[in-house]
């Protein structure tokens, strides 16, 4: 989770939300399930009315855990629509743990809008879209015994290996 307010210009501020689930096998296995949801209109929630009027037509939730709320809102299509959390990525990780070796495959899905002028492909209806095309990654990542770490500390000009 995360915030950014610019304060010169509040309209260019944002609220970053990273929900994630993780399912662990002893010593074996862990499943990750991530989501990635960005709200670039935060500064709606604190704005006077008049400035809200004016600069979103009176449209969208003013209340941010409402807003948050209805972004869940799969019974009711028009409020997870009209919310102003939007969709990121959807991410799954799995890490398979190998003793000295980690085995990672990670898979995500991340919505691109699709018009003729990023593309340069012309739909014949000529409307945008979204892709939602999958990126997979598959890695091993050694992890070095303890015995082989090193730290070094430099206090006030003297060296220390391993303190």
């Amino acid at each position: 989770m995360s915030a950014v307010y610019d304060f010169v210009r509040p309209t260019n501020s944002y609220f970053r939300f990273i929900p994630s689930l993780t399912f662990k096998v002893n010593n074996f296995l862990s499943i990750t399930f991530s989501a990635e949801s960005k709200n670039s209109v935060i500064y709606r929630y604190l704005c006077s009315d008049s400035e809200y009027e004016e600069k979103y037509m009176g449209k969208g939730e003013r209340n941010f855990l409402q807003d948050l709320i209805d972004s869940f809102r799969f019974d009711d299509e028009e409020k997870r629509k009209s919310s102003a959390f939007k969709l990121q990525s959807l991410k799954i990780d799995i890490t398979h743990d190998l003793d000295d070796w980690d085995l990672n495959c990670s898979f995500s899905v991340k919505p691109r809008l699709m018009t003729s002028s990023s593309t340069g492909y012309n739909r014949s209806d000529g409307k945008s879209y979204y892709d939602f095309s999958p990126y997979f990654t598959i890695s091993v990542a050694w992890r070095p015994l303890a015995s082989m770490k090193t730290q070094i500390v430099d206090e006030y000009g003297e060296w220390k290996l391993n303190p």
